[in-house]
């Protein structure tokens, strides 16, 4: 059975969160390389001078603990253990090191809070922002939005009533647009860039393939049961594969008196009659877990246990209860429908044989037409019933192999040794009373 909307969203969020996990790994070795790379190779004899030494320090710090946030991330989606709360939990941590660096950048420069957008921290601002983009709840995108606005505001009202030297302040700006901090800048833009990149394509791919899955579900709809086009439609494969043999119950239900109605009334008032019909037994059987498998003319056959676990007991028993429910309810209907119509039909209005056996059952065909086939001798058995039901002016005909099935519930009365229109032998049947 497909998964409830919620359930696919919930199942997308978790591969988000794996994902953005990975990304932030990967970011985080990135700017690592692109911190330490250009002061190895450019300004060696700086990595040990005091200030550089201890910002660089601080910086390292905050892109480790921006790994390892994303390494959690990543375990938790693989094991399990992800829940919906959490998507707020992971741009909290992202914001409270955005705001921890920059506060520590200020502390370092000794410079005033008004000055906090131009460390070179900030600019991971866009990266967070491009992991937060790959999430599907909206919610969500715009909570990481505001925790990290609020992560660059809150430095910016650091005490700046003192005012810094303007030599020290120079050295300090110089500093932090020299060769390393502005190739960093850069590599991260370009990261935040390839993340949206990336956000975007994977966006389009579940977007394509929602459509796909709908359109799919749409023709299969056409030809199939509800419940058999939702597996269908999940499986994605072989539509033909969840065939197979199941020992299951079945009733036939027929409409009395039918062709005598489509000579005295006019065809878009048979038409109609019989579409009102059709959906008054399907609601009846559905509630019974019953499974339309195909319409017949006025012929209809439920199966009972054609999907989840089998079950020919449990089946056995809700098609004797439908039964008796279709029998009452579509008797009643008959009457108060006919009357305006015209001609009445004979009473009892249906005829429904009850059944039970191992039958192949699945959808024949492929995506353009598949069409949900019963096939066994106990389909071919029902329709005789079905046909003694008739004969005898009897509503319902049970026969004895699903009333043993059901363990023989009170209610059935015997009707003795019923001959079955073309077989050597004959079977005993049972009739509510």
């Amino acid at each position: 059975m497909a998964p409830p909307p919620s359930d696919g969203i919930d199942a997308a969020e978790r591969a988000a969160e794996r994902l953005g996990g990975w990304l932030r790994i990967a970011i985080s070795a990135v700017l690592l390389c692109s911190l330490v790379g250009p002061l190895l190779i450019l300004q060696p004899a700086m990595i040990f001078s005091g200030a550089v030494s201890t910002r660089l320090v601080i910086a390292l710090t905050t892109l480790i603990a921006f790994g390892l946030a994303g390494g959690a991330g990543v375990l938790l989606a693989r094991r399990g253990r992800y829940r919906r709360w959490m998507a707020w939990v992971f741009p909290a941590v992202d914001a409270g090191l955005l705001c921890a660096s920059v506060l520590a950048g200020l502390v370092l420069t000794a410079l005033p809070g008004d000055y906090a957008l131009m460390l070179t921290a900030v600019w991971l601002a866009p990266v967070i922002l491009a992991i937060a983009a790959l999430r599907l709840r909206a919610g969500a995108i715009l909570i990481a939005t505001a925790m990290t606005v609020a992560a660059l505001g809150l430095p910016m009202l650091a005490d700046g009533t003192v005012a810094p030297d303007p030599a020290a302040l120079a050295d300090e700006i110089n500093g932090m647009h020299a060769m390393p901090p502005n190739l960093a800048r850069l590599v991260m833009l370009a990261l935040a860039g390839g993340v949206l990149a990336f956000a975007a394509r994977r966006n389009r791919r579940i977007v394509a393939r929602a459509v796909d899955e709908a359109a799919r579900a749409g023709r299969l709809g056409r030809f199939l049961p509800a419940q058999i086009a939702a597996d269908v439609g999940q499986s994605g494969g072989d539509p033909t594969e969840l065939g197979g043999r199941r020992r299951l119950a079945m009733i036939f239900v027929d409409l009395r008196g039918s062709t005598t109605l489509a000579e005295r009334l006019d065809p878009q008032t048979v038409g109609r009659w019989i579409g009102d019909y059709r959906a008054r037994v399907r609601r009846v059987v559905t509630a019974h877990g019953g499974l339309v498998a195909g319409f017949v003319g006025d012929g209809i056959l439920v199966l009972f246990g054609a999907t989840g676990p089998e079950a020919p007991d449990a089946g056995a028993a809700a098609a004797l209860a439908a039964a008796q429910e279709v029998a009452s309810d579509v008797g009643i209907w008959t009457k108060e429908a006919l009357s305006a119509d015209g001609p009445a039909l004979p009473d009892p209005a249906v005829a429904i044989a009850v059944h039970a056996g191992t039958v192949y059952c699945g959808p024949v065909g492929d995506d353009e037409r598949l069409d949900y086939t019963v096939l066994g001798d106990p389909v071919n058995v029902a329709a005789r019933i079905e046909s003694i039901a008739k004969e005898r002016g009897l509503t319902v005909v049970a026969s004895d192999t699903v009333i043993d099935l059901a363990g023989r519930p009170a209610g059935w009365r015997s009707i003795g040794l019923c001959d079955l229109r073309g077989r050597s032998t004959g079977m005993t049947c049972h009739t509510p009373g």
